[in-house]
């Protein structure tokens, strides 16, 4: 709505005079602001066996917008598609990934996994929430341990051998990644991968005078 509005302002004016001829005004500039602030996040978990490792935050799923237009004010609230009940099952014995509960007209979404059993569970099914952005917390054990709060990734003793770690991280807008981490003395490992891109968003919003 403030887009429009900002558009409609700042085109040109036809004037229409007698005699049907059409002049076009001088052109003018109205000046605007606007502030987008994150109201919504979304959040990917995996669940390992019966074990949830945790959400890490992927990328901004509401907005609030506040701005002003000369002497008129707006507010929007931007809200991506709901995200009810989509879920990414994704093998580690050379059966890919399904993914399930997508419309496909309002989100885009993928995932990859690597093709080798790793011992303990086969499986991994991710699971996604909107949560506000100070809503939830992630953790972290071992991988990319140090202080502050970290809210884009998480990690647990992986069920697989509790002596390693296993991990679900954002690794780009709207992507994360599965990772299992064996130890200070070994090489981190690809579990799997998915993204979540919202394709249509609903903006609703006011114009005071």
């Amino acid at each position: 709505m403030g887009i429009g509005f900002v558009l409609a302002l700042a085109g040109a004016a036809m004037l229409y005079v007698s005699k049907g001829d059409v002049k076009t005004s001088a052109q003018g500039t109205t000046p605007y602001t606007s502030t987008w602030t994150a109201n919504n996040v979304l959040t990917a978990d995996v669940r390992v066996g019966s074990s949830q490792v945790g959400q890490a935050g992927i990328g901004v799923w509401g907005w609030t917008v506040t701005g002003t237009v000369g002497s008129k004010t707006f507010t929007e609230t931007w809200a991506g598609p709901s995200i009810t009940n989509i879920q990414m099952l994704a093998h580690t014995d050379e059966k890919g990934c399904d993914i399930s509960g997508v419309n496909t007209a309002e989100i885009m979404a993928g995932c990859f996994t690597q093709q080798n059993a790793l011992g303990g569970t086969n499986s991994m099914l991710y699971t996604f929430a909107v949560r506000a952005p100070n809503d939830f917390t992630s953790t972290k054990n071992r991988l990319n341990g140090g202080t502050g709060t970290q809210k884009t990734v998480s990690c647990i003793s992986s069920p697989r051998n509790g002596d390693e770690d296993e991990c679900i991280m954002q690794s780009g807008a709207y992507t994360f990644q599965h990772w299992y981490e064996p130890g200070f003395d070994s090489r981190a490992r690809f579990l799997g991968s998915g993204t979540l891109m919202p394709l249509k968003w609903t903006v609703t919003g006011t114009v005071t005078n």
